[in-house]
């Protein structure tokens, strides 16, 4: 399968000099509070991590709200999914969907049933009326390339079938951040026994190049039996309180980012052959009235990388994704579309 990512950035540019729609950063961060961190400690590098990673879970406790005995640490979310796949026979994918979902089912060889989402975006539960035992329901939210979000009535029904008929969800919360949900379930995670909740440090806090993905479970014991030793490494383990609980940051970066979404939102619905779709993550889904490939290279031409999306399964060649970023760039990518919609 395509294993086409957003981000790809120095395929397009060796200079890496694009200004970058397709991957869906936090613009805001690092702060510089985590790059003096990681400058005043990069002789970490030349040691091994904390085994225990003690003071990572010290700081992932205050941060997420929950006991650290429902915490798993992983290099990157996709470790940590990549975990919780290993414990069951079969998923169920909803898609269009991540694609390594896919990928890493099908390197452990495990059975796959996909279901398709209809224009909503939101899995419907009568979807799956079928035997659950030993089963792996991943669902996004929000969800990942729409923007949607699940309300918390939506996923307990979910919950609910999914539980009641032997299986599991795990609900891939990259971008919880972002969102606007008024529930946490991580928070709530025992009261719900067959749920795993992943998050990340990698888009909210600007940090894909130094890999912290954190799962929240009631099976701590099994995730972290397929977690290798040192999995974290020991700069990333060192950042805690200045990553995590910079409640500034936090609060700030979202409004702004908030902000700046409905108003490009708002601006890419008066251009012609642009249809946004409403989001509440940091990225839009569009829908245009041409073919996907054309407007991406007359983009690339201009300097702006967009998220091509015809390797998600039921979109086509009709849609493209674009991060939200600061509203200076924001106008960038407007008036570039707009000179497309002109024949400029």
């Amino acid at each position: 399968m395509n294993k086409g990512h957003g981000a790809n950035i120095f395929k397009y540019s060796k200079s890496g000099d694009l200004l970058d729609f397709s991957s869906n950063i936090n613009p805001y961060g690092p702060t510089e509070r985590v790059k003096k961190n990681i400058r005043e400690h990069l002789d970490l590098i030349a040691r091994y991590p904390d085994v225990s990673y003690g003071k990572l879970f010290d700081v992932l406790e205050k941060y997420l709200g929950v006991d650290k005995t429902h915490i798993s640490l992983g290099n990157g979310a996709m470790e940590v999914i990549d975990a919780t796949i290993s414990l069951y026979e079969n998923i169920v994918i909803f898609e269009p969907a991540f694609m390594e979902y896919e990928i890493r089912a099908r390197v452990q060889k495990k059975n796959i049933k996909k279901i398709n989402l209809d224009s909503s975006f939101k899995p419907n539960v009568h979807d799956l009326d079928f035997d659950l035992e030993n089963t792996l329901v991943i669902i996004t939210s929000p969800h990942n390339p729409s923007g949607v979000s699940l309300s918390k009535k939506e996923f307990d029904e979910i919950y609910e079938k999914v539980s009641n008929n032997g299986g599991a969800i795990l609900m891939d919360e990259a971008f919880h951040e972002f969102s606007s949900v008024d529930y946490d379930l991580a928070k709530e995670i025992s009261k719900y026994k067959n749920l795993f909740v992943v998050r990340a440090a990698t888009k909210f806090f600007s940090l894909p190049g130094l890999r912290l993905g954190y799962l929240v479970s009631n099976f701590k014991n099994d995730i972290d039996n397929h977690i290798p030793t040192w999995s974290v490494s020991s700069l990333v383990e060192n950042l805690g309180e200045d990553l995590l609980l910079d409640e500034e940051f936090i609060i700030s970066s979202k409004a702004k980012l908030a902000k700046s979404r409905d108003k490009l939102f708002l601006e890419l619905k008066k251009i012609d052959g642009i249809h946004p779709l409403p989001s509440d993550a940091n990225y839009i889904l569009i829908k245009t009235d041409f073919d996907n490939e054309m407007l991406f290279q007359n983009l690339l031409k201009k300097g702006i990388l967009v998220r091509k999306c015809d390797n998600y399964a039921n979109l086509g060649h009709q849609y493209i994704r674009v991060a939200v970023k600061k509203d200076e760039d924001n106008e960038k990518l407007l008036k570039a579309l707009k000179e497309e919609k002109n024949g400029r």
